[in-house]
């Protein structure tokens, strides 16, 4: 509904329409006394009462309201023209009498510079010239072009006068509509500002959560993982040495179980917080996704339908494989969980660009990608409130009251995350939920085959120099590498375990990287700098610590805990590769 603009010359407010109100009021009053002070007197009295009727009227209309802006502009006009032409009318009559003549004349000018409107100014003088020519027709008379021609210049200065004030009216309203253009874009910049700044305080408050849980995993990782890896070497120890048809079997297997499921939650937990040292290689994430197509049948109920949408060309991305099938899974099960009754699963992939990221407050300006791959995962289940859809990634955060961790989406934001990429949920109660999830395009993944380590076959009697500052666990590896042949000599720490190499060779050296007086790392340095025809395995728990970003990417790394079979295949793989060459420090 559109406003009525107040006339910026002449907006009356409510003292001013009092004001004006008493103004036509007395000029009614006084007017028909104009013709008792007329000169002999002037008949007939009816058109004296008659303007003054319309003056009177005027005043009722403006003191009740129902005559203001224009209008009332519009019917002062008015009736200063009937003014005037009354006067021209009796000066006619009375032969020019200078008393009506000269008052016509003032009320032609005075007129005219109360006039507001261009459109008004116009019917005003033609109707004032129109009488004027009509009177001097019925009765030529040169006095008469004297005092009505006279007040013509009055017209044209007004004319001037309206057009300099409608030019300027509109450049004052250019002007506004230039601020207000200026006004609403920078409301809109500054209410996108907030949408954005809300979106990335919410996004920082969920990293500081994850970086909480990332903190507290890797404080207690090293310790863990390496009473872990203890518990895994003897209960597969133990398995390995009982009989068959040992009752024990089985319960070595539920310890075994548990060992791999603890040994899980610590790499969800590393990668929740940002400090997995899972290897990210560049791989098809729509081959990926066909491969797990069936498994993701299993998950979802029978009422429950699945599409897949995908091109046929690769989308290369850097990344998991087995994080990648972790995403899927849980995806999978939180839609199967929010349709409890028939409901469709939607899977595709898309590439989309920079540009497109950044419309949607996702990627940087300055990401050095300009491709993105995305995975959009659409269900159409119960949808999420705005509460939980404001905390769908935090940790422990779940809606499940019977079940579930609460750390399924946290670590798919956090799998997304660590390899560079954005994850953008939308969600509405009723409506279901889409999950978009976008990594930064890589190249092609490489078609070179990989060597397996199962190729390869211990030597018998290999020399191995063990390294590690946890005696229990020094004594689970060395029991592993006596069962498969070879003669182990054990250090404590790296000092100790550099003057051992110094004074006998060895085939290999295993060592742990964070230890008390020298590092692992430190002593691979030594190592290779002294007798450089030394191999070297570096293996760690600690997999957050500050020396691991010290290791040489060409020097072996094993991350803990690890199962014997997986030790002993990496231990193999190096006995049989050839011995390393001197290198240039």
């Amino acid at each position: 509904m559109e406003t009525a603009k107040p006339d910026s010359q002449h907006h009356f407010g409510p003292r001013h329409a009092a004001l004006d109100a008493r103004i036509y009021f007395l000029a009614g009053l006084s007017y028909p006394c104009w013709r008792f002070l007329s000169p002999g007197g002037a008949a007939p009295l009816w058109p004296w009462l008659a303007i003054s009727g319309v003056f009177l009227a005027i005043a009722w209309l403006v003191r009740t309201g129902r005559l203001r802006d224009m209008a009332q502009h519009d019917a002062t006009i008015l009736v200063s023209g009937l003014v005037t032409l009354h006067f021209m009318l009796l000066a006619h009559q009375s032969e020019m009498q200078p008393f009506y003549a000269v008052g016509s004349s003032m009320a032609l000018m005075m007129t005219v510079l109360f006039v507001r409107r261009e459109r008004v100014l116009f019917l005003y003088a033609s109707c004032a010239t129109a009488a004027a020519l009509a009177l001097y027709v019925a009765e030529a008379d040169p006095r008469k072009v004297a005092y009505w021609a006279g007040p013509l210049p009055v017209f044209a200065f007004a004319y001037v006068r309206i057009r300099s004030q409608s030019a300027f009216e509109r450049s004052l309203e250019l002007l506004v509509e230039e601020r207000t253009a200026a006004l609403t874009s920078a409301n809109r910049r500054l209410r996108e500002e907030s949408e954005t700044r809300g979106r990335l305080e919410k996004e920082l408050r969920v990293q500081h959560k994850v970086e909480a849980v990332g903190r507290l995993a890797g404080g207690v990782a090293h310790d863990f993982n390496n009473l872990l890896t203890t518990i895994g070497i003897y209960a597969d120890l133990i398995h390995d040495g009982l009989p068959e048809e040992s009752e024990l079997r089985e319960e070595i297997r539920y310890i075994q179980q548990a060992q791999r499921q603890a040994t899980t939650l610590t790499q969800e937990l590393l990668t929740l917080g940002r400090r997995s040292h899972a290897r990210l290689d560049v791989i098809d994430l729509n081959q990926v996704i066909r491969e797990n197509v069936a498994l993701l049948r299993r998950i979802l109920r029978p009422q429950h339908e699945l599409e897949v949408a995908l091109g046929d060309a690769e989308l290369p991305i850097l990344g998991n494989i087995d994080q990648l099938q972790r995403i899927l899974l849980n995806l999978a099960m939180n839609a199967a969980d929010a349709m409890p009754g028939p409901g469709r699963l939607r899977m595709e992939t898309a590439i989309v660009t920079r540009d497109q990221l950044v419309q949607l407050n996702l990627a940087s300006p300055f990401e050095e990608s300009s491709e993105f791959v995305c995975f959009s995962v659409t269900d159409t289940g119960v949808g999420m409130t705005p509460e939980a859809r404001d905390r769908a990634f935090d940790p422990f955060y779940t809606t499940k009251a019977d079940s579930g961790s609460g750390l399924g989406l946290s670590i798919v934001h956090g799998i997304v995350s660590q390899a560079g990429g954005y994850v953008r949920l939308a969600s509405e109660p009723g409506h279901g939920a889409r999950f978009d999830l976008y990594w930064p395009s890589a190249a092609k993944p490489s078609d070179a085959p990989v060597v397996s380590a199962t190729s390869h076959r211990m030597p018998r009697g290999s020399r191995i120099l063990l390294v590690d500052d946890e005696a229990p666990l020094r004594a689970a590896v060395q029991r592993v590498l006596t069962s498969a042949g070879c003669f182990v000599q054990e250090a404590g720490d790296g000092v100790e375990a550099l003057e051992i190499a110094r004074r006998e060779p060895f085939d290999l050296v295993i060592t742990d990287a964070v230890m008390p007086r020298m590092s692992g790392v430190d002593l691979a340095d030594h190592l290779r700098a002294e007798l450089p025809n030394t191999r070297i395995l570096v293996m760690s728990a600690h997999l957050n610590d500050d020396a691991l970003k010290q290791v040489a990417p060409d020097l072996p790394f094993l991350a803990k805990p690890f199962a014997p079979r997986e030790f002993l295949e990496r231990v193999e793989a190096l006995l049989s590769a050839p011995a390393p060459e001197a290198r240039d420090f």
